[in-house]
């Protein structure tokens, strides 16, 4: 475990060297590209005219904007995929494999517990709350990747304060793709066809050392000796395939002269197979999207509609130590693999062999979690330029989103039998958000400032509705008001001040606890536009700046459910930050760097709402360039660097006693059988086991630990907290080489440190597994130590998960002016998920809840596909 992590270290360093010695090692003189820092005016979609109300007009040098050319070259599902690899503090890890699986997100340190750390989203200005929704199998499936156009990641506290008790975890802004302002209408497709493939399986012995195992335990036994067959079958490729999908996207933009009407419209269909059998996802998206101008462009509309509908079938997942989770891929780990697929006495019929555990390949076929849904979305925006009053722009924003899911569960009863339940449940909701704001934007050369001020309100109405086989619950319905004001002050183009203000208030709080004020505030200086400063042309930019913020995270999903302290206000989070960004080389290279330190006084976790402090410190690293810029050759490459740490300083349960709190459920332990902690003095997702004691040959000493507490007695009291979930490091790196017309690209990451509880090996690794008392056999994994009992709450299954991965690589050629210049066309292949090192033993290393049971696994994607522009 130690040698992957120095491993990693290493790479790290190497790295970052490579990208330097490769950046200064050219002449400055060969390319002037575009600045890459983020202007201090804002950039053009920040500009008072842009018509998204929520834009911020200045953003500290933290903030990370990135736009077509910046996003991971490729076809993705998720939105996310963009982004991945790309963003110093932003940790982004797929949940699990299956087609469209959600993301779990990380920004700057966890502040609540595994799963509940997810940011706001603000998309074409609306705010997006999806902490409230678990409707679908990914929060921004309705979103095309093929209709975006910049995606804005806000993580500094003087950034988020504007969107007070909700931007705690972070803001993302993502703009979607605007109509064409050109008379001409372009038409663009993009196809392609997938392969999706496992990378691996989980290790269990074949028939023939099952058999030898059986025969050596069970030597005189013929009641278990009966139980063995004549055929040697691996149950996990009885479950598995290779999945096959398709995806078309088809977008047309352009200027109906005749009425002055800029339009833009998009349809997307993908089907993807999932690489368990059965399982897909079958997804069709279409946008609207009109901007007009009136009164000689004083007011401007933006007239937005989205739809999705979207049918998926996942397995059913072992969650929290729920029985009716159970899954096929238990049930191929478990089966005995030397009796066959089929009845040996009718094999023509195809009728099932029928044992227990359950026949995998039959169980894979008749269970599943089917999701049916669509949401319908619609914006509309206005931005007035006063005629009277040029300086001063008003905004009125209105967006309507419903969304309606129905799941039904297909599963075997939770005994023995052969018989089957079913469960269906609906959740219908709906959610309405208003803005109205006003901006005064104004020059003063006497004193040559320029000065942004911006106050406004909003409100926000969420409805929930569920119904299924019982009598219909309750709407529930959670309602949200909100005014702010931010000011931007700008002297002589070099010193910079921000302050913002918000004043929240929240339906599910009650008294006066129900309001809630953020401050916020940063400076920020230009320091090279002094006339102190010579650099001698190397540094052609260098800020320094440093922030203060406030802000809150309310899960109102969990709230509902079960805060027995709603009364006692909002939870908040209060960060401190600086940090300086620069560029040199004529602009060849650009970077920044980061410190910040975050202090979080309370939140919800799955089960309750606790009072405590938890603190995450860290620092940023992120550099880019151009190693290469000549006619005919580019190569734009960089790399961005976070480290973190995370501690809770003091805990307290009001509605209970405890001083600590444990979680994260582990299968065989029984009941209570956690084995995730919160306590003072550690991080957020800790461990908490025994320590396992070795013999000399480094072999784990069955039921043998160390006596914490030395009272002769081995105990809960033992149980030690060592370890967390999150990684220490993490490093995202990538490149994008273009020669002529062929370009070629991959990005990966690197995460160190972080830990995971193989609960597959605890559970499937033990003589206890081999017969069971109802007379069935049961397989055991082979990469582990065999003990008699189950062990499951020893460290020993608790492993250094640190990895480097290659997420995905591109390669494209581009045929262009085609057709008398009239169609560009991009022939491409990538591949998704390339490889990864480390050094843990389950299936993947990638594991955010910390847990690692049935994962369904990631596959490696292989994708060909075609664009065409038409212009």
């Amino acid at each position: 475990m130690k040698k992957t992590k120095s491993f990693l270290t290493v790479i790290c360093l190497i790295l970052s060297g490579i990208l330097i010695n490769s950046l200064s090692s050219y002449s400055i003189n060969t390319y002037v590209f575009k600045d890459t820092l983020l202007s201090q005016k804002g950039s053009e979609e920040d500009s008072p005219d842009s018509i998204e109300p929520d834009s911020c007009q200045w953003k500290s040098p933290s903030a990370v904007t990135l736009t077509k050319k910046d996003f991971n070259k490729g076809t993705f599902v998720s939105v996310m995929d963009l982004l991945q690899a790309r963003v110093p503090g932003l940790s982004l890890s797929r949940i699990n494999g299956y087609p469209g699986s959600d993301y779990n997100f990380n920004i700057r340190g966890a502040s609540t517990t595994s799963g509940l750390n997810l940011p706001l989203f603000v998309i074409d200005g609306a705010v997006y709350d999806e902490e409230n929704f678990y409707t679908e199998n990914n929060a921004l499936l309705y979103l095309n990747s093929n209709d975006i156009e910049s995606i804005t990641v806000l993580k500094d506290g003087a950034d988020v304060t504007r969107y007070g008790s909700r931007g705690a975890n972070g803001v993302i802004l993502i703009n979607t793709k605007k109509p064409s302002q050109n008379e001409s209408f372009q038409l663009s497709y993009k196809g392609e066809m997938s392969l999706n493939t496992n990378p691996s399986s989980i290790p269990v012995m074949g028939a023939n050392k099952f058999e030898s195992l059986v025969r050596e335990r069970y030597p005189n036994n013929d009641t278990v000796l009966n139980l063995l067959g004549n055929t040697n079958t691996p149950w996990q490729d009885k479950i598995f395939r290779q999945g096959i999908g398709h995806k078309h996207y088809l977008g047309v933009s352009g200027h109906l002269k005749s009425i002055s009407l800029p339009f833009r419209a998009s349809i997307g269909f993908d089907d993807q197979q999932g690489t368990l059998n059965t399982t897909n996802l079958s997804r069709t998206t279409a946008s609207l999207r009109f901007t007009p101008s009136f009164f000689d462009n004083h007011l401007k509309t933006d007239i937005n509609m989205r739809g999705l509908y979207m049918d998926s079938h996942n397995p059913l997942q072992y969650h929290y130590g729920s029985p009716r989770n159970v899954n096929s891929l238990q049930h191929a780990l478990m089966f005995n693999p030397t009796q066959p697929v089929y009845s040996e006495y009718d094999r023509n019929s195809n009728a099932y062999f029928v044992d227990l555990p359950r026949n995998p390949k039959r169980f894979n076929e008749v269970t599943a979690e089917i999701k049916q849904g669509h949401r319908a979305y619609f914006n509309l925006g206005l931005n007035y330029q006063i005629h009277s009053i040029p300086e001063l722009t008003a905004n009125v924003q209105y967006s309507y989103m419903d969304r309606k899911t129905q799941r039904i569960d297909r599963r075997w009863s939770s005994n023995h039998s052969q018989n089957m339940s079913l469960s269906k449940d609906t959740t219908q909701q709906s959610d309405q958000f208003f803005r109205g704001s006003l901006t005064y934007s104004e020059s003063f050369a006497a004193i040559n400032s320029d000065i942004n001020f911006k106050a406004g309100y909003e409100n926000q109405i969420i409805t929930n509705h569920q119904y299924s086989f019982l009598p219909e619950l309750e709407d529930e319905e959670y309602t949200y008001s909100s005014v702010f004001a931010q000011l931007n002050y700008d002297l002589k183009n070099r010193y910079f001040l921000q302050m913002a203000f918000s004043r929240d208030w929240n339906s599910v709080f009650y008294g006066t606890e129900s309001y809630a004020n953020y401050p916020g505030g940063s400076l920020s200086w230009r320091m090279d536009r002094e006339p102190f400063f010579n650099s001698d042309g190397l540094i052609n930019q260098f800020k320094l700046y440093a922030s203060y913020g406030a802000s809150g995270r309310l899960a109102t999903n969990f709230l509902f459910m079960y805060d027995n302290d709603a009364n006692k206000g909002y939870p908040k989070t209060s960060s401190l930050s600086a940090g300086l960004t620069f560029s040199m080389l004529s602009n060849r290279i650009a970077g920044s760097f980061n410190w910040y330190q975050r202090e979080t006084d309370r939140f919800a976790n799955y089960l309750t709402v606790i009072n405590r402090t938890v603190i995450n410190k860290g620092v940023e690293l992120n550099l880019n360039g151009y190693p290469l810029r000549q006619k005919d050759l580019q190569w734009h490459a960089g790399i961005n660097l976070t480290a973190n740490t995370n501690k809770i300083e003091s805990l307290k349960n009001e509605s209970r006693s405890e001083t600590s709190l444990t979680y994260g459920a582990i299968k065989g332990g029984g009941l209570n059988a956690d084995v995730l902690i919160l306590n003072p003095g550690h991080a957020i997702d800790s461990y908490y086991l025994y320590e396992q004691k070795y013999d000399n040959n480094g072999e784990p000493i069955e039921g043998e630990y160390v006596d914490q507490n030395g009272d002769g007695v081995i105990n809960i009291e033992d149980r030690h907290i060592s370890q967390n979930v999150s990684p220490d490091l993490v490093l995202g790196f990538y490149s994008d080489f273009n020669y002529k017309d062929f370009e070629f690209s991959f990005a990966g990451r690197i995460w160190s440190g972080n830990h995971v509880y193989n609960n597959v090996g605890s559970y499937h690794s033990s003589y206890t597994n081999l017969y069971h008392e109802d007379g069935y056999l049961q397989n055991l994994t082979a990469n582990y130590q065999h003990f008699d009992q189950r062990q499951v709450f020893s460290n020993h299954y608790l492993e250094d998960a640190s990895f480097l991965k290659i997420d995905r690589l591109t390669i494209g050629y581009d045929l262009k002016n085609l057709y008398t210049g009239k169609m560009n066309l991009k022939i491409y292949g990538s591949i998704q998920n390339v490889f990864t090192i480390t050094d843990y033993k389950g299936l993947d290393p990638e594991v955010p809840s910390g847990v690692d049971y049935l994962q369904y696994p990631r596959p490696r994607v292989f994708r060909v596909g075609v664009k065409a522009d038409i212009l």
